[in-house]
């Protein structure tokens, strides 16, 4: 499963989720910054 892990400035737990969602969990995580336009490869089936 992939997932999309939207970072937006002041946020505190991004980085935490991103590590279970990765290393817990063996799912592959594009991280985004708030004002990319590009989804890095994700589509309307990946969460």
């Amino acid at each position: 499963m992939k997932f999309g892990v939207v970072t937006f400035p002041g946020s505190n737990c991004d980085q935490d989720l991103i590590h279970i969602l990765r290393n817990e969990m063996g799912c592959e995580v594009i991280e985004l910054f708030h004002k990319q336009t590009d989804l890095g490869g994700l589509t309307a089936d990946d969460c």
